[in-house]
Order: C-alpha cells, then structure tokens, then sequence
C-alpha cells in the first residue's frame, strides 16, 4: 500500500504541471559534465574579402576576367547574352572596396564569339574579344576603355586567309607592350572529311593596338599557346616571354608544353 505522503506529493507534482523528475532536478544538483569537441579547420580558400555577383532576369552572364586598378576599384569583363541563340554582348563593370557594383556599361559589337581578357596598359583598359561572321575569317578585337568603362578607340587584327583567335593577352614588364596569344585555324582535309589544323603565334602590340611583330611557331602537329605572361630572367635580369599550352601528337594525344623566348618572341 503506497505511502500516503508519498502519494500526496505525486498528486501536488501533476497538479502544478511538473513531473518527478523535473522535482527531483530540483532537489537534486548535478554539475553537467565537460565535453571536448573537435572543429573542422576551414579550408584554404574557403573565406575571402568580399564577394560580389551581377545578373537580370533571363539573361546569361558570365565574368571572364577583372582587374585591381590599384585605388580600391575592381574592374571586370565578361559576356551577356540577352536572349537564347543571340551573340554576347560585351559586359564591363566597376566595384569599390566592399564588393558593391558601382557601375555597369554594355557594348554591343557585332559578331563577337567571347570575351578573352582584360589589361590595363597607360591609362586605359585594352579588353581583347574573338569574332566570328559568316563569309568572314575568324577575327580578334581589341577595344579600348577608361577606368569608368567608357568606350574610346579599337583595332581589328584579321587575316584574309587565316582564322586568328586570342587565347591570352599580357604585358611586356615594361607595360607598353601587348603581348597576345593568337592561334592560327586552318580547314584542312576534304569536305566530307574536314580537318581543323591549329598552330600557334605570338604578337607583340604597341599602346595602341598596333603590331610590331609577331612570330609563328611550327611544332609540325596540331598545338596552341594558351597562356603568356612576361618576366625577368638571369643575374643581368633579361626580359623572357614565358608561354604554354600543348602540342598534339599524330594520333590525337596532347603533351603538356611549356616555353621561354627572348623579349622580342624569338
């Protein structure tokens, strides 16, 4: 037979909304027992300063390159395409030290394919774009802009026999010079049966777009320079170009390729 003072305090306890345990709590400190846990160390790369994203509605938007002009300003380039089916139209965008898009422009340029890079050479911006229009060789396009995005001259490089498409632009380390990577297409094979030939070059631009030289390398197979940058080389501190890309063998395998010339791409 249940005790009655026990039997009285279970009634009090469900009465007030409390259950034997919570009065036992009460009556009874437990000190919570220390726990040691483990966090997983973040991975590299995986914070940054800021990050920032441009895009409206159904249009299709993509970066493809971007500058620090040195005073807090991001400069970035890329493509939008309004519609399905429709070329891309040139996109430029400026953003201040927190990510915030302070301005946007777009330019429309005809038949152009994609935009490559962006550099900042004098006080400009020389943005270089691939083109494409039927009954026309394959053409590169380099337009010039101020820090704000606004257009100011350009300069069509185009072969009549050949197909030319940029693959990298950089700066000599003097910074007035152009360093571009052109690869050469050329339709070979029978109509039933094409073969696209693609052979490398480098063009050396002034300030302005113009070319002062330029050199062609024959690796006697399919291969292409797909990327440029510039350096100094020794004690005596020589200006190199430094290029890569691959080279395609008979049989379709592609070797890792890796060069260094003289200032002048030879």
């Amino acid at each position: 037979m249940l005790n009655r003072f026990v039997l009285l305090r279970f009634m009090l306890l469900v009465f007030f909304g409390l259950a034997p345990g919570d009065a036992l709590a009460q009556e009874v400190c437990e000190p919570t027992p220390e726990t040691l846990t483990s966090l997983f160390e973040p991975s590299f790369g995986s914070y940054s300063l800021w990050d920032s994203g441009l895009g409206e509605g159904p249009r299709q938007e993509r970066f493809k390159s971007v500058l620090d002009l040195g005073d807090d300003t991001v400069f970035a380039a890329g493509e939008m395409v309004p519609l399905e089916g429709v070329t891309p139209i040139i996109m430029l965008a400026g953003f201040d030290r927190r990510g915030r898009v302070t301005w946007q422009k777009y330019h429309q340029v005809s038949a152009v394919t994609e935009v490559v890079k962006i550099l900042k050479i004098g006080e400009r911006i020389v943005l270089a774009a691939n083109r494409h229009k039927a009954g026309e060789t394959k053409n590169i396009w380099l337009g010039f802009f101020d820090r704000e995005g606004a257009f100011k001259a350009q300069k069509v490089l185009r072969d009549s026999k050949r197909d030319l498409v940029a693959k990298d632009m950089a700066l000599s380390v003097d910074g007035k010079r152009i360093i571009l990577s052109v690869t050469v297409e050329k339709q070979m094979g029978t109509k039933e049966k094409p073969v696209l030939s693609k052979s490398p070059e480098i063009h050396l631009l002034d300030e302005a777009g113009k070319i002062l030289s330029k050199r062609a390398y024959v690796m006697g197979a399919n291969s292409e320079i797909l990327g440029v940058s510039s350096g100094v080389s020794g004690a005596d501190k020589t200006e190199v170009i430094l290029a890569s890309g691959y080279v395609e063998n008979e049989v379709g395998k592609k070797t890792g390729w890796i060069m260094k010339t003289t200032a002048d791409a030879s």
